[in-house]
């Protein structure tokens, strides 16, 4: 096993959460109030639970190459093939939502917010460093891996 740095779970890296849903509370707040499409914010709070859970990973224990990668499987590759359907497939399948081509603006928006401090970047880079240079299998468009989908059909506010 690699051992990396160990850095402490506490409140100046893993921020407030009252309701327990894995987004820090300014981050929730933060995505209600930049982004309106019921959509855009649901791929945004399953991000914030990737990043939250990344910061997580990172505190209070010795990573480890094959545990890591086993994390990226389970939540990051989810988060990408989600966000992979409502890219390129959600068109061609008659969704009213389509996110614009190689457009990462909000994604780089949220990383911003999440990681606002230098503990919390120095969390993200120790998954990131860890993954660096390993090959990984691709990832494919699903719309079952996005977390916020329900059998009722996704409304825009203020629609009925």
């Amino acid at each position: 096993m690699i051992g990396y740095a160990v850095l402490q779970a506490n409140s100046d890296l893993l921020g407030q959460d009252t309701n327990k849903n894995l987004i820090r509370d300014d981050v929730a707040q933060w995505i209600e109030k930049h982004y309106t499409h019921p959509i855009e914010q649901g791929l945004l709070r399953q991000a914030a639970q990737l990043y939250q859970r990344q910061l997580k990973r990172a505190s209070g224990m010795r990573q480890d190459i094959k545990g890591t990668i086993a994390f990226k499987r389970k939540y990051l590759d989810s988060y990408i093939a989600c966000e992979l359907y409502w890219t390129y497939e959600a068109k061609g399948a008659g969704e009213a939502f389509t996110l614009p081509e190689g457009d990462t603006y909000f994604t780089k928006a949220l990383e911003e917010k999440q990681f606002d401090t230098p503990t919390r970047k120095k969390a993200a880079a120790i998954l990131d460093s860890i993954l660096e240079g390993r090959t990984c299998p691709l990832v494919e468009p699903d719309k079952n891996k996005c977390n916020f989908i329900s059998k009722k059909p996704i409304k825009q506010k203020g629609t009925k």
